[in-house]
């Protein structure tokens, strides 16, 4: 039978009520708390049983406060006088059972249960939120930018996809936390004053499904870079793993450490805080320098959009009679579920260069694989001022040809059943031109 197991519960720092119920259901089906970790809440099994719990708050208290024999026990040894037993504590929190019938409550004061949870908060919880509502904002931000900029790029990314979809998750649970925080605070505050306690909702349904989302968008995030055939994405994957874990298991357990070999509270905060910014910073640095020496391209190969990268679908010397040898090529390619997009750039070798007018080719060309994104993504591309072209030459179901006011330019976009090609030439193309064009990117 299991002696022991680890549950990730999600409670409000504020919700002391619903922690209460929750520890007394799981007492009376036989499972009594022993430890609360970054990791999980750790329970033993023991005969079920009916007690009470009371969860308290410090603010006097830290994580970084070494282990000193009896120093921060009075409350623990005043309430074990009274029948109540310090199980855990977690920085400020701390869990207290009693398996009396009726006993004394360790709080009777509401409002100094209130300021002591207000207090505590703006030490701790309230500044962590914060942080974490400007990375949310940061990242939703930097989403928008890149769809305000580029759509077709910024969808075709699946890391900014990610980031996006993280961005977003995370304001949704600050956000819940904050204004539910702000809501208990008042009511509290309020029936406080008037000499009474408020019992916390005990729900948190949105934060509990958030979280599990953010998880799942974590792990989903990570397998994808871990099956790309691509080696920069593989090393990154596997950094960020290294840097989750050593963030959520190796300091936590050097703070211990810390604590129980006596370290001041000081030398506890000064050597976590250099460590949680040092080492990640060593650690990316390293899997930069190994990219760097390794001479690897942050490209992917095979399948999909990347198949172009070795051999592009369309060159200049398919449609001029150039030496492409003097030529060199700058390809990219990414590929998301939404869409994907391969993008080449063809010049002369500027050593080669023997006039300014050497012709230039670049293009991009977009495979939508979701039908619902095609309008909008071409009405991104014919943002500025267009006509509409014949699209016969082109093969195409549509063409449009970028203008700088009534000149018009050798710029167009072509529109086929599922791709949107995005095409420049340094020369007027011919019909003939216009045609192989259509063959090599048009999917005909």
């Amino acid at each position: 039978m299991k002696m022991r197991k680890r549950r990730m519960e999600f409670f409000s720092f504020y919700d002391h009520t619903g922690m209460e119920r929750h520890l007394e259901q799981m007492a009376e089906k036989g499972w009594i708390l022993e430890q609360i970790g970054n990791l999980g809440w750790v329970y033993r099994r023991e005969s079920p049983q009916k007690v009470h719990v009371t969860v308290s708050y410090d603010p006097k208290w830290s994580q970084f406060d070494p282990k000193i024999e009896g120093k921060g026990e009075e409350k623990a040894e005043l309430c074990h006088h009274t029948g109540w037993k310090l199980m855990a504590r977690l920085s400020q929190f701390q869990v207290f059972y009693n398996w009396e019938d009726d006993p004394l409550p360790m709080e009777t004061d509401p409002e100094m249960e209130v300021n002591s949870i207000h207090r505590t908060a703006k030490r701790t919880y309230l500044p962590f939120i914060c942080v974490w509502f400007g990375i949310a904002a940061m990242y939703l931000y930097l989403f928008a930018i890149g769809i305000a900029d580029d759509l077709v790029s910024t969808l075709s990314d699946t890391a900014v996809l990610f980031r996006g979809l993280l961005g977003l998750l995370l304001l949704i649970l600050v956000g819940a936390e904050l204004v539910g925080y702000l809501h208990w605070y008042t009511k509290a505050k309020k029936l406080a004053n008037q000499g009474r306690f408020w019992k916390t909702g005990g729900k948190g349904v949105i934060q509990r499904t958030v979280c599990w989302m953010i998880v799942v968008t974590l792990v989903l995030w990570l397998t994808d870079m871990l099956v790309r055939d691509n080696p920069v994405m593989r090393l990154a994957a596997v950094t960020s793993i290294v840097l989750i874990l050593y963030a959520s298991v190796a300091i936590p357990q050097l703070i211990l450490v810390m604590r129980r070999k006596k370290v001041s509270r000081q030398i506890n905060e000064t050597v976590t805080a250099c460590l949680v910014f040092l080492v990640p910073l060593l650690v990316v640095g390293g899997m930069i320098a190994m990219i760097v020496g390794a001479d690897w391209h942050n490209q992917d190969r095979g399948s999909g959009m990347a198949q172009y990268l070795q051999e592009p679908p369309l060159n200049i010397e398919q449609l001029l009679a150039v030496d492409g040898q003097q030529y060199t090529q700058q390809v990219w390619a990414k590929e998301s579920p939404l869409l994907g997009t391969f993008k080449m750039m063809e010049t002369e070798e500027w050593e080669l260069v023997e006039n300014e007018g050497a012709p230039e080719l670049t293009y991009t060309l977009a495979q939508l694989h979701v039908p619902s994104l095609y309008r909008w993504c071409c009405n991104s591309y014919l943002e500025g001022e267009y006509r509409e072209t014949d699209p016969k030459p082109w093969l195409a179901d549509a063409a449009y040809q970028y203008m700088d006011g009534d000149h018009p330019l050798s710029g167009y976009l072509l529109c086929y059943s599922d791709r949107l090609v995005r095409i420049t030439f340094s020369w007027k193309p011919t019909q003939e031109q216009m045609s192989v064009v259509g063959e090599k990117l048009g999917g005909i």
